[in-house]
């Protein structure tokens, strides 16, 4: 059995069977699944993640278990939680609606594979008076070109 994702059944003596001990109701269903049971490996998992994905793990301390995906600590000013995908076998950044093609864009995965950021300037140093990185709108999940709205102006 693997602990990260795998976890075994139990018995329900009310309903006389053995089931997933999965929890009711998952706090949050946007990152979080319920595990599925896999006769084959005879245990409760997490979906299986495809290639080159980030998949979904047991929730750590949680009884009745769910599965969920990376959970870190986040800076709400620059990093956005991963979200299901929409087979919900994986995690990934969110992509929510884009109104300004010419000043947003979606956040991309971030080095760690944890979390979600806004894509980095490809020049280092940035010309100053020219350019300058996109900014996080944490309201929307967006980037975007700093503005006088964004800075507080």
């Amino acid at each position: 059995m693997v602990p990260e994702t795998q976890v075994a059944l139990v018995w329900d003596s009310e309903d006389r069977w053995c089931e997933c001990p999965n929890i009711d109701t998952l706090p949050d269903d946007t990152k979080q699944v319920r595990t599925t049971w896999d006769g084959t490996a005879g245990v409760c998992k997490c979906p299986d993640t495809p290639n080159g994905a980030i998949g979904l793990s047991l929730a750590p301390d949680a009884t009745p278990v769910y599965c969920e995906c990376p959970n870190p600590d986040l800076d709400t000013d620059t990093e956005v939680a991963l979200v299901l995908s929409e087979t919900s076998d994986s995690c990934v950044c969110p992509t929510p609606n884009i109104l300004s093609e010419t000043t947003e864009t979606h956040t991309v995965i971030h080095d760690s594979r944890e979390k979600c950021v806004c894509p980095t300037p490809s020049a280092n140093p940035l010309c100053t008076t020219t350019s300058a990185p996109l900014v996080l709108d944490s309201g929307s999940r967006l980037c975007k070109c700093p503005s006088a709205e964004s800075l507080g102006d």
